[in-house]
């Protein structure tokens, strides 16, 4: 008998921000942010405002083990919290 394991690997993401006009004709994006710089090849998802604070999962693997957390994200500081 020969069994196969798949295991399942989370998708390389990244959030960004960035500002945006709408002038009824035209969208406009401009001032792009790379929020995830931190985790460009890891995982980076759900991204939620909370009392105007952003936070977001993300996933880290290393020496072979995956680590998920939930960060906070401090904008204008560019800083970042696990929480």
């Amino acid at each position: 008998m020969f069994s196969l394991a798949v295991i399942g690997q989370l998708p390389s993401s990244n959030v960004y921000l960035f500002d945006y006009e709408d002038s009824g004709e035209k969208f406009n994006l401009f001032n792009t942010k790379l929020l995830t710089f931190n985790n460009k090849s890891g995982y980076n998802n759900q991204p939620a405002f909370i009392n105007g604070q952003l936070y977001i999962t993300q996933s880290t693997s290393s020496f072979g083990k995956t680590q998920t957390d939930i960060v906070a994200f401090n904008i204008k500081k560019r800083l970042k919290t696990r929480v």
